[in-house]
């Protein structure tokens, strides 16, 4: 199994929810912002906590007149956040951890293939409006919402287990959800910000980037 990191500056870029789940044309058009000195690595032989110490480093190194904010992109491994908080507590970063909104699609699509057939326009609109009240902050009421419709026809447990694994993964995540919050922080604070990615295993996404 391999850890892989990448730590890099990227300036902010506001959006709104509807931007992600509904893009209009104009919004196609808008150029985000690229990363900047992006550093990555890999390793099949050093422990996650090796990796990510070292992305730290990095990454303060980069931050010498400690004018950067400090974001951790992460998938919900539980192994992975604690060894975040621990290295941003002893090196007194104010660190931001946000789900990476991919591994929350991948669940609700699980989820959607529950009642909807995999090609349905029906399970796309059913992802779609779950995903935009998400990001607006609303996940730990769309938990039990599809628990509930899974209750009503009433599927079996193996049926229904995608459902189930779905509402508990954004409740057991949900302080790390709070994309409305990561809105207001961006839009208050124009600063560049500074990633840290690390992946365990490699295909997994963590930004921090601890990935």
């Amino acid at each position: 199994m391999a850890t892989i990191a990448s730590v890099y500056t990227i300036n902010s870029f506001v959006g709104t929810p509807q931007q992600i789940v509904n893009p209009s044309d104009e919004d196609r058009k808008i150029k985000r912002p690229r990363p900047i000195g992006k550093c990555v690595w890999a390793s099949l032989a050093k422990e996650l906590e090796k990796v990510i110490s070292e992305a730290f480093d990095e990454a303060i190194f980069r931050d010498q007149n400690k004018n950067k904010r400090f974001c951790a992109l992460v998938d919900g491994n539980k192994k992975q956040l604690s060894l975040l908080k621990k290295f941003a507590k002893k090196q007194n970063i104010n660190l931001t951890i946000v789900l990476d909104i991919i591994h929350v699609i991948e669940y609700l699509w699980k989820a959607a293939f529950v009642f909807y057939y995999q090609t349905s326009t029906q399970a796309e609109a059913w992802v779609s409006k779950r995903l935009q009240l998400i990001l607006e902050g609303k996940s730990s009421s769309v938990a039990p919402g599809m628990r509930w419709s899974a209750t009503l026809p009433k599927l079996t447990p193996q049926e229904r287990k995608p459902v189930d694994t779905c509402a508990r993964y954004l409740l057991n995540n949900a302080r790390y959800l709070k994309y409305d919050d990561y809105l207001r922080l961006f839009l208050k604070n124009k600063l560049p910000a500074k990633v840290v990615e690390s992946r365990y295993p490699i295909w997994v996404t963590v930004d921090f980037t601890v990935i």
